[in-house]
């Protein structure tokens, strides 16, 4: 039986997944990671190693939302016999640009100025952060204001350290080498999303074997949170082999 490892994005917690974790939980089994007070870069990976030398499931399907989609990537690359379907929300395959290159991701100067932004006030930084998920039409109707309450209701919060590893890794990993896998691909992108910007999917599944891309108009960085009826019916069928078809 195959098993659904939710894998979140920077400064995120579980209980992000909230808005579509029962749904799914009746499809599959699923186990949940976060990213709280991480050491090194090599722990974003190492943690979901750590679970696939203990736990040993023989199938394996990867959500990856944001940073969890970088991480997604890696491991699909590393245990290719094990990872039957892959599903990247806000997904990119490297998260900064390299000039003409690529083009689809953010400046690397932009995440070094958020680090020193986030040395100096880490509450003022990530409010701004989790602000700039949302779209225009989100923020008018007050998603941003609904998600800061939950974080506060909800999250545990993170150190220091482990944010700004968060940040370092963003700025150094590329797993564009990693869309060679063979598992098919679900991405779920928002069309205004500044984070992961479209063009950041439309790469992943222009180079991906077995990629299929389903866009959401008006919606941001965060789609499950926003418009999560819509992202678990295509999550669903692709569980269950139907999107593909």
């Amino acid at each position: 039986m195959s098993r659904l490892l939710l894998l979140p994005g920077w400064g995120m917690e579980n209980a992000v997944w909230e808005p579509i974790l029962e749904d799914l939980s009746q499809e599959i089994q699923l186990d949940s990671f976060d990213w709280r007070g991480v050491k090194s870069l090599a722990e974003f990976s190492s943690r979901v190693v750590t679970y696939l030398n203990h736990q040993q499931p023989k199938s394996l399907i990867l959500l990856g939302w944001s940073l969890g989609s970088l991480v997604a990537l890696d491991i699909a690359r590393q245990y290719p016999s094990i990872v039957s379907k892959i599903i990247l929300v806000g997904g990119t395959s490297r998260f900064t640009a390299l000039g003409r290159e690529y083009e689809a991701g953010w400046h690397a100067r932009i995440v070094e100025r958020m680090k020193r932004q986030l040395a100096r006030d880490p509450d003022k930084t990530l409010k701004a952060f989790y602000t700039s998920m949302f779209s225009r039409k989100e923020l008018e109707q007050g998603y941003d204001h609904r998600f800061l309450t939950d974080i506060q209701t909800y999250f545990e919060g993170d150190d220091l350290e482990s944010l700004i590893l968060g940040l370092d890794y963003l700025l150094q990993v590329d797993y564009r080498n990693a869309l060679t896998v063979q598992a098919p691909i679900l991405l779920i992108h928002g069309e205004e999303d500044e984070i992961c910007p479209l063009g950041a999917a439309r790469y992943i599944s222009e180079q991906a074997k077995s990629a299929v891309l389903r866009t959401i108009p008006g919606a941001g960085h965060i789609p499950f949170y926003t418009k999560p009826g819509l992202c678990l019916e295509w999550m669903k069928a692709f569980l269950r082999g139907e999107l593909l078809d």
